[in-house]
C-alpha cells in the first residue's frame, strides 16, 4: 500500500473502494481515521457519497475518509461494529470514537475537522 494514501490528510479516498485493506491499513497505521460504509444499492449512501464528494472539493478538511464497500467489507464491518451501510465512522487508534447515519452536513463537516 502506498505511504501517500495512508499519510495525505483531507482526501476522500475512494478508488477500489471494494476493497478494505486501503481503510484497514489506515487504522492499523494509529492517529484517526473516518471510514464510510457505502452500498452502491443503497440511496442514502449514494446522496452521502455525492456530499462527500462535494465537500471535499469545496472545503478544507484536516481528515481523510476511506470509503469501503458495505457488502465487500465484512470483516472490517465486524472489527468495527457497523451493522448497516450508510455509516460514517470515526476510529482513533484502533478505537471506534464517533459513529454517525443520515446526519446532516454540518454534522459530517464537524466530524471530518472540515472548514
Amino acid at each position: 500500500l502506498p505511504v501517500a494514501v495512508l499519510k495525505t490528510a483531507g482526501s476522500y479516498v475512494q478508488s477500489s473502494f471494494s476493497d478494505a485493506s486501503i481503510a484497514e491499513s489506515a487504522i492499523a497505521a494509529g492517529g484517526t481515521q473516518a471510514i464510510f460504509s457505502f452500498a452502491s444499492w443503497c440511496g442514502f449512501c449514494q446522496v452521502k457519497d455525492a456530499l462527500l464528494k462535494d465537500l471535499y472539493a469545496n472545503s478544507k478538511c484536516a481528515r481523510s475518509i476511506y470509503k469501503t464497500n458495505y457488502d465487500d467489507s465484512v470483516s472490517l464491518r465486524k472489527k468495527l461494529g457497523i451493522a448497516i451501510q450508510d455509516i460514517v465512522v470515526l476510529v482513533q487508534n484502533g478505537k471506534v470514537i464517533d459513529l454517525v447515519q443520515s446526519a446532516s452536513r454540518g454534522r459530517i463537516e464537524d466530524m471530518l475537522s472540515c472548514s
